[in-house]
């Protein structure tokens, strides 16, 4: 769906739990363009992965 006044775009997927990490390789793949609104545990695992790529990084 595209929100006329922002240009944003939300998108619903859906997906076997068994691809989970694959979908979520996937959207990180994205970086800063997309935020994951859910579900709660794939958001989770989403941001401990950008903070374990962060402290490589910069740590």
């Amino acid at each position: 769906m595209r929100d006329l006044e922002t240009g944003q775009y939300t998108v619903e997927l859906w997906y076997d739990e068994q691809d989970e990490t694959e979908l979520l390789i996937m959207l990180l793949s994205f970086g800063p363009v997309i935020e994951i609104l859910g579900p709660d545990n794939l958001r989770s695992q989403a941001k401990e992965r950008l903070e374990k790529q962060y402290r490589l990084l910069y740590e």
